[in-house]
C-alpha cells in the first residue's frame, strides 16, 4: 500500500496542472480550493481504477476530472439557488 501512495504521489505532481487547467477552462472561481481538491480525488479514483493497456491514462484523467469538476459546480449552483438544501 505504501508504495501505491508513493506511485500516486509522482502521478499526482506530473498531473496537478490538469486539475488546474480545467478549473481555468470551465471559468470556475475557487477560492477555497473545494474544486481542486475534488479533481484531487477524482484523479485519484480513476488512478485506481484504471486499466494500463486500456489506453493512454492522461486521456481518461482529463475526462474524468473534467466531467467531476462540471458536476461539482452544478451541484454548488443548485445549492446556492436553494435548490438542494
Amino acid at each position: 500500500m505504501e508504495n501505491h501512495k508513493l506511485i500516486f504521489e509522482v502521478v499526482r505532481n506530473q498531473n496537478n496542472c490538469r486539475v488546474h487547467y480545467h478549473i481555468h477552462k470551465l471559468n470556475v472561481k475557487d477560492l477555497d480550493q473545494e474544486i481542486y481538491q475534488e479533481g484531487l480525488v477524482a484523479m485519484w479514483n480513476s488512478y485506481e481504477r484504471c486499466h494500463p493497456d486500456n489506453g493512454i491514462i492522461a486521456t481518461y484523467f482529463n475526462y474524468v476530472v473534467c466531467n467531476r469538476i462540471v458536476d461539482l459546480k452544478r451541484k454548488l449552483k443548485r445549492t446556492k439557488k436553494g435548490i438542494i438544501v
